[in-house]
């Protein structure tokens, strides 16, 4: 069995908030089909987005790229992290993120996630 993302980092003992995964016929702020709207080839949500759950985006960052299996995770799945934080105003604008205080981080195959 596929670990799904939360999962992996739960075994990792990192500890986020999933605020949003599948949203059947959801759309992107521009109008275009969201990757939230479907599952990956795994049966997982494409898309999720999430909070660290003590708030420090840049320990969890730090701690998700340097982990080698959460790493491996990323590049098997084809996938990555877009910060939609408040040290990323420009990104939280154009992705529509900017609607929540604290900002979050999306999950996802997007050209914008690194």
């Amino acid at each position: 069995m596929d670990l799904s993302f939360p999962e992996l980092l739960k075994q990792e003992g990192l500890d986020i908030i999933v605020t949003s995964d599948l949203r059947p016929g959801a759309k992107t702020k521009q109008g275009r089909t969201s990757h939230h709207s479907h599952k990956d080839d795994w049966g997982h949500p494409a898309a999720i987005d999430f909070r660290a759950a003590d708030g420090d985006y840049t320990k969890l960052l730090n701690d998700i790229y340097n982990n080698p299996r959460i790493r491996a995770w990323l590049i098997n799945h084809g996938k990555g992290i877009i910060e939609e934080t408040n040290q990323h105003p420009d990104i939280r604008k154009r992705t529509g993120a900017d609607k929540y205080r604290d900002g979050l981080l999306h999950l996802g195959p997007d050209k914008l996630a690194i």
